[in-house]
């Protein structure tokens, strides 16, 4: 997103891949920014003027379905049983796409597995047990003192909307 004062306000353009898809003026940028954020993925793309092909909004579907955090081979099960004509390429390149506007975070696990997650959903982190896998999520707060001490302490602005942070489980601590 590039903001740009405007004698009405501001000039507000989105860039998607290597044109500008949308512009508007506003009065403040930011909430141009979050307007879209706020929207589901399929709505953000659509405003962008991105074509939403039937494949693409399964993938969306598919992604926003979900009560976890999902692959791209789970996202790719989904759709295929629906539409059996689909490649796993379109499900990469929508996930890319939706990375690329700030619509979706990706999030590698314990597995090796990237995985996915709509930005609409809330940012949030994760605890993983290195022994039995389980998954505890985190508010994003948890995290706020971190974030401060990088800041004061490195004068490094750290991007912590998405973390994993590994471990034992207290079930797998009493076990040990």
């Amino acid at each position: 997103m590039h903001a740009l004062p405007h004698q009405d306000g501001w000039l507000v353009t989105l860039r998607a891949q290597s044109h500008f898809a949308l512009a508007t003026t506003c009065n403040n940028p930011l909430d141009y920014a979050i307007f879209f954020l706020n929207m589901s993925c399929g709505q953000a793309l659509k405003g962008m003027g991105y074509r939403l092909t039937p494949q693409r909004m399964m993938v969306v579907e598919a992604l926003h379905g979900a009560d976890k955090h999902v692959s791209a081979e789970e996202i790719y099960a989904q759709v295929r049983a629906r539409y059996p004509y689909v490649n796993i390429s379109t499900v990469y390149r929508t996930l890319e796409l939706l990375k690329e506007l700030g619509l979706v975070t990706e999030i590698a696990l314990r597995d090796g597995c990237v995985r996915f997650h709509p930005v609409e959903k809330g940012h949030h982190h994760h605890l993983v047990c290195q022994k039995c896998s389980r998954i505890i999520d985190l508010p994003e707060s948890a995290l706020n003192s971190l974030e401060e001490i990088l800041l004061d302490d490195y004068q490094v602005k750290a991007d912590l909307k998405h973390m994993a942070v590994f471990g034992l489980c207290p079930e797998c601590q009493n076990e040990a």
